[in-house]
């Protein structure tokens, strides 16, 4: 649920770099490369469920909930049950997920135990929406999304409180071990002007406070770097491109590398001035 806390509006990107997107004039629901229009937003509610736990409902950005249904399918009961937007007036239990996480991205469960997937292929699997228990390999990472926040409240940083008793608890080791628990390692290499990466060289490290942002992150890298423009990118683990990062760091993954890459480069990056988080190598 971490994902989406203090976030009230969201974009939803799959493995394949296309956004969920609702349409406007049905229930219809599906995948889109265009994550810049008004389907792709979806505005989050949390609330507690059943023996207080916590549940998450998606409304899109006209006004339907994200809904799964338990048995009709799509497409010749091929690739899971249908996904569509449900009316608020009759929306049951079939409107909330449940975030897990899954390294740095999340998936999505509905109330049948099932993921919310993006599949691939040739139509009319393409760019369609079901919910499914992966059963191939290289299909278990059509169930992960990453969290792209579009509208978030303002929060104070919290910080990192150090409980301690007796005599030989000092100030000094205190502030060393909140320290050492309120920071990361950033590993990370600098592509070349073309986009391209030396893997065989090795990777510079710096020190990160643990809950910044990916804009302080990404100053950090341009004072350490000496570059202006930049995009701080990662690996993605189907066809290891890079994608841009937008999101900050997990505060929970003490090693984190990433790619710096000129903004203006021509290579494997996408040119966006958006980052979106993709997580650790």
């Amino acid at each position: 649920m971490e994902f989406f806390e203090g976030a009230s509006t969201v974009r939803l990107r799959s493995i394949h770099n296309t956004y969920l997107v609702a349409d406007e004039y049905s229930q219809h629901v599906r995948l889109d490369r265009d994550g810049s229009c008004g389907g792709a937003r979806w505005t989050v509610e949390i609330f507690t469920y059943i023996g207080e736990q916590r549940r998450l409902r998606l409304k899109s950005f006209y006004g339907r909930y994200l809904a799964a249904h338990r048995t009709e399918t799509t497409f010749l009961n091929l690739t899971g049950k249908k996904v569509f937007q449900e009316a608020p007036l009759c929306f049951g239990p079939r409107v909330n997920w449940l975030p897990l996480r899954d390294g740095c991205r999340v998936r999505l469960k509905c109330v049948f135990d099932q993921f919310l997937r993006a599949n691939a292929g040739p139509p009319p699997w393409r760019n369609s929406v079901t919910v499914d228990t992966p059963s191939f390999p290289y299909t278990r990472y059509w169930i992960l999304w990453d969290v792209e926040f579009l509208e978030t409240p303002a929060h104070p940083p919290v910080s990192p409180v150090h409980i301690c008793g007796g005599a030989s608890c000092s100030s000094s080791t205190v502030a060393s071990d909140a320290a050492a628990a309120s920071s990361i390692t950033i590993q990370y290499k600098v592509a070349d002007d073309a986009g391209n990466v030396d893997e065989s060289s090795g990777r510079r490290t710096l020190t990160f406070a643990a809950g910044g942002s990916i804009a302080m992150l990404k100053r950090k890298l341009q004072e350490e770097t000496g570059l202006v423009n930049i995009d701080v990118c990662s690996r993605s683990p189907t066809d290891s491109s890079l994608v841009p990062i937008n999101l900050p760091p997990p505060p929970d993954c003490p090693h984190i590398q990433v790619v710096v890459v000129k903004a203006n480069s021509n290579g494997e990056s996408h040119p966006f001035s958006v980052l979106s988080f993709l997580g650790q190598q």
